[in-house]
């Protein structure tokens, strides 16, 4: 779900900055800590919600209970996790999942934001399918890849890798024509805390950074209020 157009913008320090500094590791497991299967829904944050903290009006939504199958990327297709993330991230085991996206006009969007949250039968289960996902040496290949997506007119993005943990990630896929920029891109934050694996991305020209990061502190709080 990209965009094409306008003046190139974006900077990154910031989102680098809240992440390093604003974003909590996992909790420890134990049963007082898990979100039901059944209560997915909650961590999901509103329209209302994103409007307050990206800035503008989303007019249009929608949402999903199954992840997506991935992009096509063809011979790059170890770095498909970086388009969504979707099936290949979030694996079978999971209890619950929910995604939703959020535009500020249906048609032509300026800004796009998604959210994804995964549920799992424990914390352990959870943390080995985020760190079999997100492989740093995987991710590091990913790094300044420019890669076509069949599957969205053959668009080009080009993944730039910010930072990766055993609990978190964060990323930025520029939208590029010819292989130049256009200031379009999204920031991402995936990472886990407690039973809970969530993807964030914030689609916009300039810097979406500090907002995919508010969203992302967001959701960990909620993961511990939201109990059986």
């Amino acid at each position: 779900m990209t965009r094409r157009g306008g003046p190139f913008a974006a900077s990154i320090g910031c989102l680098i900055a809240l992440v390093s500094s604003g974003i909590p590791t996992a909790v420890a497991d134990s049963a007082g800590d898990l979100v039901p299967a059944g209560k997915v829904e909650s961590l999901i944050l509103s329209g209302a919600e994103l409007g307050d903290i990206v800035g503008v009006t989303f007019e249009w939504n929608t949402t999903k209970r199954k992840p997506f199958k991935s992009d096509d990327l063809g011979k790059d297709s170890a770095c498909t996790l970086l388009m969504g993330p979707d099936v290949e991230t979030f694996g079978r085991d999971y209890t619950g999942y929910r995604f939703r996206v959020d535009r500020d006009t249906a048609e032509k969007p300026d800004f796009i934001v998604q959210q994804r949250v995964a549920t799992y039968s424990d914390a352990d289960t959870a943390a080995q399918t985020f760190e079999k996902a997100f492989n740093r040496g995987v991710m590091a290949k990913c790094n300044g890849t420019i890669v076509v997506d069949k599957d969205d007119n053959d668009s080009q993005m080009r993944f730039r890798m910010q930072n990766i943990s055993l609990t978190s990630a964060t990323w930025v896929a520029d939208q590029l024509v010819n292989d130049e920029p256009l200031g379009y891109g999204c920031a991402n934050i995936a990472g886990v805390e407690s039973n809970v694996i969530f993807g964030v991305k914030v689609c916009q020209y300039g810097n979406g950074g500090p907002a995919a990061a508010t969203m992302a502190e967001r959701i960990i709080s909620q993961t511990s209020g939201v109990r059986i």
